[in-house]
């Protein structure tokens, strides 16, 4: 698996935990998926698939979830575990 491959990979585990504590949410203000939807702007369908499959999730579309419930989606580029992948030496 590349380097890629596992970034990729890791992405979209985060975007699964961020679906499911948003429609933890959704469940706890009493929301509908259907009137979460029409919230957000989407078909009640569109927000199943994205509930399911997590696919077609974009920063948009979490930045417009985050804001249906007041809420705000940070994101933080960090170094990986790779020495030369934060600027220095190998040999340190």
């Amino acid at each position: 698996m590349t380097r890629e491959d596992k970034a990729l990979s890791n992405l979209n585990g985060q975007k699964k935990v961020i679906i499911r504590k948003l429609d933890k949410l959704r469940a706890k203000k009493m929301m509908t998926k259907t009137e979460f939807a029409a919230l957000m702007g989407k078909s009640p369908s569109y927000y199943s698939v994205v509930l399911n499959r997590g696919c077609a999730l974009t920063v948009e579309s979490l930045a417009k979830i985050a804001s249906a419930f007041e809420r705000k989606i940070e994101l933080r580029l960090v170094c990986s575990n790779t020495p030369m992948a934060c600027g220095r030496s190998s040999s340190r």
